[in-house]
């Protein structure tokens, strides 16, 4: 009691120890993880709000010298002339003029090309280089004063082929109404824009920033960035500018996405949550020591355990269960002696095992003896030779009597005696088996109370095979007892009984168009029938067979069996 006592003090302190411990670790471990998080989470909206910033002043300065040209004398001039006054003269002096504005806008670092499209009848549209005809567009801007911005583009003409961002604008010929008089296009250099994208995307790579236009769609990424376009568009669903969303992976994300201030377009990053506490350095460094300090207290709290147990009951208890095993001594008189009795034990709990292995074998052998006998037993009650000559006398008193139905169905009846018995047999072949059936089902047509036909449907690779006697008898007898007799329309009602033979195993189907299961209960075998079958199927069979009890084709029930296939003559699988 003494020793109980000291060991106890100890194991509830280092207890009290371990729970405070244990608490102080996770609270600190929460309040880090929530520094962390929302630390990172900053870092990442900082660097999309200056990367956003940026990219709008390369499109902003892309809109200032769009407007400068579009209200410029060069191009006001240009497009006010009529046709009668343009002379060979004037259109030189308009190329010179224009190729003025041209070069002036050209002188943006971030300007790729400047193009203007103008009717064909002028002179500058030949010259192929900053000047084409209007014929040579694909598609107009939307309205004539209005700019518009396209995304990612391949432009290609005689001297230039490459990818730009272009801003686009169409000017009105004010002497003829619905008429365009000009289309000027300033194409950015995309790599202005990726270098934003570059200098603000993280080192880590799990962060991934892209342009993306109205729809979501992103067409310019961190170079190596591989956007997931689906989550990209669910963002532009959202009402918020940040959140938490799924990846197309499952993968949870943070996102944000900030509109810019032209063309609709939007900047958009995005993350795995995960890497905002993989993001932290500073949590990564203290995450050891931390989780360290928490595995220490546990251990220690398991070694104190692990002493006060075994040294104070352990042994007890094992020196109680070897001598109530071996049933030898009084076990309140004996104390533990050491770990000699952890041996003692494993080998006494190995021999407990042994015999009850071997009585649980004896016990079902017995069972199955018995059962056999009770079989035989019942089959000898049944006198074949007096059973048929009283059914023989009846048929011709029948004959006599003038009753042939009467004789018609005692010669049935003395058939189907002298298949079920079979010669006391317990397995009989398929073929047998068929035949007793179809007996059992042309004495039922005879006082049947419900007309019913039967449909067979019997590969002849089954006839063959060896089958426990009575299977298919009591599965088409409970066909008609809770089938077809318990139809409520008055016409034939029908079963189906097919057999087949596949991958080595022998597969019954008895199916009738009768009441269907019930939904609400479960599917059972509650017919003795059905008990029957599964009871002499388990014994036979050894446990390698299956009987399912199912709806038909939402018209009535079906019963399935399946068992192993056997034909060998005389060496049955069930014997």
């Amino acid at each position: 009691m003494t020793k109980g006592l000291k060991l106890r003090g100890p194991l509830i302190l280092s207890l009290l120890l371990l729970l405070t411990g244990s608490l102080l670790v996770v609270a600190l471990s929460g309040y880090l993880t929530e520094a962390s998080e929302n630390n990172y989470r900053q870092s990442l909206s900082n660097a999309l709000e200056q990367a956003a910033l940026n990219v709008n002043d390369r499109m902003g300065a892309a809109v200032s010298a769009m407007r400068y040209m579009m209200y410029s004398n060069a191009m006001t001039m240009a497009i006010t002339i009529q046709e009668d006054n343009i002379t060979m003269s004037y259109q030189l002096q308009e190329i010179k003029n224009l190729r003025s504005l041209v070069q002036s806008t050209m002188a943006e670092k971030d300007t790729a090309l400047v193009r203007i499209y103008m009717n064909n009848y002028k002179l500058l549209t030949r010259e192929g280089i900053n000047f084409f005809a209007l014929d040579a567009l694909d598609s107009l801007p939307p309205s004539a004063g209005t700019m518009e911005w396209q995304s990612v583009h391949r432009i290609t003409t005689k001297f230039f082929d490459q990818e730009v961002i272009s801003l686009r604008a169409a000017l009105a010929n004010p002497y003829r109404y619905g008429e365009l008089g000009a289309v000027l296009v300033i194409d950015q250099n995309p790599q202005r824009y990726q270098e934003i994208l570059n200098i603000f995307a993280l080192p880590d790579s799990s962060a991934v920033i892209a342009l993306t236009d109205s729809f979501g769609t992103p067409f310019l990424t961190a170079e190596a960035d591989q956007p997931d376009r689906e989550l990209l568009k669910k963002s532009i669903l959202e009402e918020q500018s940040s959140g938490k969303l799924t990846s197309s992976s499952g993968e949870e994300m943070v996102y944000w996405a900030l509109p810019l201030e032209y063309a609709g377009w939007r900047l958009c990053l995005y993350t795995p949550r995960s890497s905002l506490l993989a993001g932290n350095g500073a949590f990564r460094s203290l995450q050891p020591f931390l989780y360290g300090g928490l595995l220490l207290l546990v251990l220690l709290f398991c070694i104190l355990l692990f002493v006060f147990v075994y040294t104070r009951k352990l042994h007890q208890y094992i020196r109680y269960v070897n001598q109530t095993i071996q049933a030898t001594g009084d076990v309140q008189n004996h104390h533990p002696t050491g770990l000699k009795d952890v041996f003692d034990l494993d080998g006494n709990i190995s021999e407990l095992l042994e015999t009850i292995d071997t009585l649980t074998k004896r016990n079902y052998e017995s069972q199955l003896r018995e059962r056999s006998a009770n079989l035989r037993m019942l089959q000898a009650q049944i006198n074949p030779h007096f059973l048929y000559n009283t059914l023989d006398t009846i048929h011709w008193m029948s004959l006599r009597e003038n009753a042939p139905g009467v004789a018609e169905m005692l010669e049935k009846l003395a058939e189907y005696f002298r298949l079920s018995l079979s010669r006391g047999q317990s397995v009989i072949t398929f073929q047998t088996e068929v035949q007793i059936t179809k007996a059992y089902l042309e004495l039922c047509s005879c006082h049947a109370a419900r007309p019913f036909e039967t449909v067979w449907d019997i590969d002849e690779s089954c006839l063959n095979a060896e089958i426990p006697k009575m299977t298919l008898q009591p599965l088409v007898e409970n066909a008609l007892l809770h089938g077809i007799y318990c139809r409520k329309e008055q016409e034939p009602g029908q079963i189906v009984i097919t057999a087949i033979v596949q991958m080595g195993r022998l597969k019954l189907t008895i199916s009738n168009d009768g009441p269907p299961l019930s939904q609400d209960k479960p599917i059972a075998f509650s017919s003795f029938g059905l008990t029957n079958v599964e009871e002499r199927l388990d014994l036979l069979a050894k446990g390698d067979y299956s009987i399912e009890l199912k709806n038909w084709e939402d018209r009535g029930v079906c019963v399935a069996v399946d068992l192993p296939y056997f034909t060998a003559p005389g060496k049955s699988s069930f014997s």
